[in-house]
């Protein structure tokens, strides 16, 4: 069974084309348009996805915010932020950050870093 990912973007093409990226690569994916959607997606089974996506600057809902309320309905759940911003510059413990527009082989080995078993 492959693994399941909530990708989290609000601009239609990037999310698009990271749906067909993380698709070529093997995933499942699920998408949603902003954070209250993201919140209904995830809500209905936390269970069954293996990774958390999210763009930094969503409508009304940081990433940050979003990714807050995602782990307190899956403490712990593995992560990625993407970001437009060349300098987001991260706080620490944050989600590892994936600028865009990232390349197949980024978005590949950025998201083997978050589920490998020894993480």
């Amino acid at each position: 069974m492959s693994r399941h990912i909530l990708l989290v973007e609000d601009e239609d093409l990037v999310r698009e084309i990271s749906t067909r990226m993380l698709e070529h690569l093997g995933y499942r994916v699920t998408s949603a348009v902003d954070g209250p959607d993201a919140l209904r997606r995830f809500g209905e089974n936390p269970a069954q996805y293996d990774l958390l996506m999210l763009d930094l600057n969503l409508p009304g809902m940081s990433g940050r915010q979003l990714l807050d309320e995602l782990r307190k309905m899956r403490p712990g759940a593995p992560a990625i932020f993407c970001s437009g911003d060349p300098d987001p510059n991260p706080p620490a413990g944050d989600p590892p950050y994936l600028y865009k527009p990232y390349q197949l082989g980024e978005l590949k080995s950025c998201i083997e870093s978050q589920l490998s078993p020894s993480r």
